[in-house]
């Protein structure tokens, strides 16, 4: 499974980040990084969760208002 969250308000905020993904392989990663997953979702730091995982796709002014966008992919057995 893999996971995209998208989404755009032309500036993105401080972070520049637009886009974050996860897969299978997330939570063993954040384990070997040190990144508490529980935690950084409690507090709602998604964008400083998937910087520390290189998770992270950077978008900058996007200079155009593109709201939300949730991509699921499931490959089934």
């Amino acid at each position: 499974m893999v996971i995209s969250s998208m989404g755009t308000d032309v500036s993105n905020g401080p972070t520049g980040i637009a886009v974050a993904i996860a897969d299978g392989h997330t939570s063993d990663h954040a384990r070997r990084s040190k990144v508490d997953l529980s935690d950084k979702l409690a507090k709602h730091d998604s964008s400083n969760m998937s910087r520390k995982l290189k998770d992270a796709i950077y978008t900058n002014d996007t200079r155009a208002n593109l709201i939300d966008l949730m991509v699921v992919y499931v490959v089934g057995k």
